[in-house]
């Protein structure tokens, strides 16, 4: 060993002597090339024969004096005052080594204190390049998993990054990237620090608007992101783009863009917009488009999504995303990720790509409200072709209060051109609604009372008013629709429609409060047939408090039972509000009203039962005078005309109802000897008749 070393050394000695006595100029420099390389190579099998990984590497004597003439270098270089620098990856703290991993690898590397030569190129660490290299893009995978990683800042030269290029660097906590016009798929995966992204940037002349692509999954996962504003430049957020950033509260997209699935999925900590966090540009010509799960939550994570009380689809949303074939190109496999995450079906039946736009806000179940875009679909004046909001839109969404197509108003083309499936008309005949979640019993729909058909005077009902009057939700068979309306004095005021069996009630606000209303009118449906009737203690958020005369005129021959439900704050049912309704058989009277009117239900000859209610805040051993108060019953209010009525209520001396049969002079009819027969309901269970 020792002699192969000595014979080493004294080629070494042998090659430093003739650099050291050649004249300046004058040396062969492929000679000394091809010595060097020999020696090199016996080190290396030295090395690799013994073991021995302790041989000085003689690359640090070379080239000290020498001076060569290099048309690479672009002239005379005097590499004196440079020195053979062992390269390192600082990211991994590792020596870089040859494809072989058996050299090191060395540069020429200008000396401290020393000057370059006029014509010597260096790059910003000093080292000797043979010219200046524009680096035009990251490539893939360049620093995945680097973990010593944490700032990136690519400057006016980077036109791209490639896919994974950052994927992993789990320390990395900023990023700049104005300049960048792509960022690949996975980009920036799994950074779970990132917190500081910038996509816009500044200069003297304004903004830096470069980025138009953003590719899928590019920031999957960095759960410590916050918030992001996009360039108007961009135009494609990719699938799953910002997926599970749990941290994520605002966004911003400045211009027409598309959308594409799952690009803010699980992002649970999506916050309400406001005057400083707006969505979506206010230009009033840009467009966005949206596709499948956008802004979805896994069921997971859906009783973490609280701060998304409110949601509204940008104001230009002309169509969704809904070309099959191009988001198969776009994602690849990725749909199968997404699948596995939710409860979305691996499968879809429905011929028109519905599922490719469908579940955009699924499992948000702490969402309040939200509003569909007024110009969603291409409408026009008279709609001939709709654009549906798919079924599964609201997935989940359980506790959603309303829901406004376009703006509360009295007329307008707004959402015109949109419909959705009701169990009456479901379009796909899936058995699914887009209702179909909701478990808010309050619920209801706002938007457009009416659209101008074809002339500014003439008007016909919206077509989301007429879709929501055959809505249902998962616990009620009807969802009120809201809407404006004149009335008698050529005023704008708030109405509510709502639908009952064939019945379609009709509310009108009552003060500024936007709480309580009156029912104003009931009106029939298709072709009505005989039914129940029951006036609800609320429609929608509205508590009713009164029912305006004439209200079931439209009605009443349709109706074999009235339900008037405890707590509905009507104190008084006009006179002859029933007044000659034939059909009618049975009455339940709830516990707030305090009036019956003259002639009420005169002339209903087929009535027989009328139910009381216990009167509200009255208890069993109130004085009589304190039932007497409880009710008053008009004049003739019973004259049914009927064969056989019976009242079922309480029996208290003073008591409206009690004392209304008991007297001898309220019979049946004018010719009639019958009276009433009162029942007293549990417990006492008696039956009281007038003895004549």
């Amino acid at each position: 060993q020792q002699g192969e070393l000595d014979n080493i050394q004294r080629t070494c000695e042998e090659i430093l002597k003739d650099i050291n006595d050649a004249p300046d100029g004058t040396l062969n420099i492929t000679n000394i090339t091809d010595r060097i390389t020999e020696v090199n190579g016996k080190i290396s099998n030295f090395e690799k024969r013994y073991s021995i990984d302790n041989v000085n590497d003689i690359n640090d004597y070379f080239c000290r004096r020498l001076q060569v003439t290099n048309t690479q270098l672009g002239n005379t270089t005097n590499l004196k005052d440079y020195q053979l620098s062992q390269v390192n990856d600082l990211a991994h703290g590792d020596k870089l080594s040859n494809e072989g991993g058996d050299k090191l690898v060395y540069a020429l590397k200008l000396k401290d204190g020393a000057e370059k030569g006029q014509n010597d190129n260096l790059d910003r660490n000093n080292y000797l390049v043979t010219k200046s290299i524009t680096i035009r893009g990251i490539g893939n995978e360049v620093f995945k998993d680097i973990q010593g990683l944490n700032k990136v800042t690519l400057d006016e030269s980077i036109y791209f990054v490639g896919d994974d290029a950052f994927h992993g660097c789990t320390n990395l906590q900023s990023a700049y990237l104005p300049y960048a016009y792509i960022i690949g798929d996975r980009a920036f995966k799994g950074c779970e620090k990132l917190e500081d992204l910038t996509l816009i940037g500044s200069d003297d002349s304004g903004d830096i608007n470069h980025l138009t692509m953003i590719g899928t999954q590019a920031f999957d996962g960095c759960a410590s992101l916050k918030e992001v504003s996009f360039p108007n430049s961009l135009t494609d957020i990719g699938p799953a783009a910002f997926a599970k950033c749990s941290s994520l509260e605002h966004f911003n997209i400045k211009a027409s863009a598309k959308i594409w699935p799952f690009a803010f999925y699980d992002c649970i900590n999506l916050s309400n917009e406001d005057d400083e966090h707006q969505y979506y540009s206010t230009n009033s010509n840009a467009t966005i488009q949206i596709g499948l799960g956008t802004f979805a939550v896994s069921s997971g994570n859906a009783e973490s999504a609280r701060n998304l009380t409110e949601f509204a689809y940008p104001e230009r949303q002309l169509k969704m995303i809904d070309d099959a074939a191009l988001f198969q190109t776009a994602a690849g496999s990725f749909l199968a990720y997404v699948v596995s995450e939710g409860h979305y079906g691996a499968t879809h039946s429905d011929p028109k790509n519905e599922f490719m736009y469908d579940y955009t806000l699924a499992n948000r179940k702490y969402l309040d409200h939200v509003t569909f875009s007024p110009n969603m679909g291409l409408y026009s004046s008279e709609p001939a072709n709709k654009v549906k909001i798919p079924d599964n839109t609201l997935a989940g969404c359980e506790n959603l209060g309303y829901v406004t197509f376009g703006q509360l108003s009295y007329t307008g083309t707004m959402c015109n051109a949109v419909t959705y499936d009701t169990e009456q008309a479901d379009t796909d005949n899936d058995g699914e609604t887009l209702f179909q979640d909701i478990k808010n019993t309050n619920f209801y729909v706002e938007g457009p009372g009416y659209y101008s058909k074809s002339s500014a005077v003439t008007y016909v009902i919206s077509t989301p008013r007429e879709i929501t009057r055959y809505a249902s939700t998962n616990v009620s068979d009807q969802v009120p629709y809201k809407f404006l309306d004149v009335n008698e004095n050529n005023q704008q005021v708030t109405y509510i429609e709502d639908t009952k069996g064939s019945f379609l009630a009709t509310l009108v606000d009552t003060n500024d409060d936007k709480t309580t209303a009156t029912l104003v009118s009931y009106s029939t449906l298709g072709t009505p047939e005989y039914c129940r009737l029951t006036v609800p203690n609320k429609i929608g958020d509205y508590t009713i408090t009164s029912v305006a005369p004439g209200c079931f005129e439209q009605i009443k021959q349709h109706v074999v039972e009235l339900v008037i439900e405890d707590g509905v704050q009507i104190e008084k049912i006009e006179e002859d509000a029933f007044k000659g309704c034939e059909g009618l058989l049975q009455v339940k009277i709830g516990n707030c009203v305090r009036e019956i009117g003259n002639g009420a239900f005169s002339g209903c000859k087929k009535l027989e039962n009328v139910y009381f209610s216990h009167p509200e805040n009255i208890s069993d051993d109130e004085s009589a005078d304190a039932w007497a108060n409880a009710m008053i019953i008009g004049e003739d209010a019973f004259k049914t005309n009927s064969d056989y009525l019976t009242f079922h209520g309480p029996i208290h001396a003073g008591y409206a109802p009690y004392e209304y049969a008991m007297k001898a002079t309220n019979t049946l009819s004018e010719n009639s000897k019958k009276n009433i027969c009162y029942k007293e309901v549990a417990p006492g269970n008696l039956t009281v008749m007038i003895d004549k």
